[in-house]
């Protein structure tokens, strides 16, 4: 893929070199997700012992049928639905947002094996689910935040409402798909500009 935009790591932006937040960015992310991490397994640790190690097989395939597989989500069609679309389209573009991330610290780079048939086939699809993902999230977001359906309501003697919560979950992803989007145009428009054969945009995708 021949580069035609400014590299992070060969820009400056009033006079600091981009390539720092480049570095910080990830940094910050990784750190504040270890801290929610070790904030939420801190009960964990302190409860009862409770053995893991039994039934292994069993276990592997829980794992793969309730969380890859989403079997209990469609028990509520609409937000189940709703939540797959969003889980399978975030963990498809998890390919893409690492490529991001290390884009920014070296000019050019590409996941081996993404730079033959197999990465313009993963970037149709990746295209298609940014769309369906940025659609899914506009409606659940506005499901949950105007429609409330009653089994959201948690009464105030046990908790608080997490609709704040939730919404802003919904438009950090969906700014995700956004900028992605954004990022794919200016490097297509940057290639047109420049006389090189710009890459394959999916028709119906942002």
């Amino acid at each position: 893929m021949e580069s035609v935009l400014i590299a992070p790591s060969s820009f400056t932006f009033l006079g600091i070199p981009t390539i720092l937040f480049s570095l910080v960015i990830p940094i910050v992310g990784v750190g504040l997700f270890a801290y929610i991490m070790a904030k939420r397994l801190a009960p964990l640790v302190k409860a009862a012992p409770d053995e893991r190690f039994d039934d292994i097989p069993v276990r592997v395939i829980n794992v793969v049928k309730i969380w890859l597989a989403q079997w209990r989500q469609p028990r509520y069609m609409t937000a189940g639905v709703l939540h797959i679309l969003i889980f399978f389209g975030f963990l498809s573009l998890g390919i893409r947002s690492t490529s991001l991330v290390v884009i920014g610290l070296k000019e050019g780079f590409i996941l081996p094996g993404m730079d033959g048939v197999i990465g313009h086939i993963y970037n149709i699809l990746k295209d298609y689910a940014a769309t369906w993902v940025l659609i899914a999230c506009i409606i659940a977001a506005v499901r949950r935040g105007v429609f409330r359906p009653e089994r959201y309501d948690v009464p105030k003697k046990i908790g608080h409402d997490h609709t704040g919560e939730a919404v802003f979950v919904l438009g950090i992803i969906s700014t995700l798909m956004i900028t992605e989007s954004l990022f794919e145009a200016s490097f297509v428009a940057a290639q047109i500009q420049q006389g090189v054969q710009p890459e394959f945009l999916a028709p119906g995708t942002l």
